[in-house]
């Protein structure tokens, strides 16, 4: 999906480099409120190296199926859980004016998912109707794998076409709504990210998102 495929929707989706500074600034003063783990990092050699990242382990069922197991099945489910190692990468994208979220998921053993195992682990809610055949035309759209725009390494991604595609149609512009946070609790669910609820509380309480002149790092 080429940026001039984005380019017809409405630039109510774009964020500027100011923006995006402004919005990450905010969302990391709540997740610090909250002690959700993320923080910043800052490549100093690029204009753009300013970007978030969290580390968050996840236990997965091996047969990538979410079910209730009673006590006597204790050990049954800790024979199919393995544990797994998100780490999230929110980085801004030029190209696209938009944030990106770059992640990987490594295995205990140090082997990571390849893109067919992270497309299993979408929610059955969020997943759509599709064909073995079309399974690839369908996800890729959504996650795909590409080089990290700072590491120049291959992570997956969530598209950030889809990105400005959804933002555009959403009213995030009131004092305490936050793009990144309105953009998160989006596609969250897509890629394995938890992400409390408290988030819009605290936004909502403390108005944390009003826009000040910030530094850039």
């Amino acid at each position: 999906i080429s940026l001039k495929m984005c380019a017809s929707q409405s630039k109510a989706g774009l964020l500027s480099w100011e923006q995006f500074i402004h919005e990450s600034n905010a969302f990391l003063k709540v997740s610090q409120i909250l002690n959700d783990g993320w923080k910043s990092e800052v490549l100093i050699e690029n204009p753009y190296g300013f970007y978030l990242t969290k580390t968050q382990l996840c236990s997965i069922e091996s047969n990538c199926e979410q079910k209730m197991f009673e006590e006597s099945d204790e050990q049954e489910f800790i024979e199919n859980v393995k544990i797994v190692k998100f780490e999230y990468h929110i980085v801004y994208s030029q190209s696209y004016l938009s944030p990106i979220l770059y992640f990987r998921a490594i295995n205990s053993n140090g082997s990571h998912l390849n893109i067919e195992e992270i497309w299993d682990l979408i929610p059955q809610a969020y997943k759509l109707e599709h064909t073995a055949e079309n399974k690839y035309s369908i996800y890729s759209k959504m996650i795909t794998q590409m080089d990290h725009v700072l590491l120049g390494k291959p992570y997956f991604a969530f598209h950030p076409c889809q990105t400005t595609t959804f933002m555009s149609e959403i009213n995030y512009s009131l004092p305490q709504k936050s793009y990144i946070l309105t953009w998160l609790s989006t596609i969250a669910p897509f890629v394995g990210l938890k992400l409390s609820l408290d988030y819009v509380t605290e936004f909502q309480k403390r108005n944390i998102n009003k826009f000040e002149k910030c530094s850039l790092y």
